[in-house]
């Protein structure tokens, strides 16, 4: 069975009334990306850049950020 990860990044960045290019500045990772990664286009995510992103939003457990689905 595979498995793939769901990213929350949109809906942790809507409860905080963050915007992706506020995001971006926070974090030092560039706009389009994060961009990609709120459409859903990008199936993988470095582990920094998650670690940045989750420091960003106030986020001490990585896993508000992803979920492990069963496909």
């Amino acid at each position: 069975m595979n498995k793939k990860i769901e990213f929350h990044i949109r809906e942790r960045m809507h409860e905080r009334n963050i915007t992706q290019m506020e995001l971006a500045e926070m974090t030092g990772i560039r706009q389009p990306s994060i961009s990609r990664w709120v459409r859903g286009e990008v199936t993988r995510i470095e582990v920094s850049h998650l670690l940045k992103i989750a420091a960003a939003l106030g986020i001490s457990d990585i896993n508000e950020l992803i979920t492990i689905v069963e496909e």
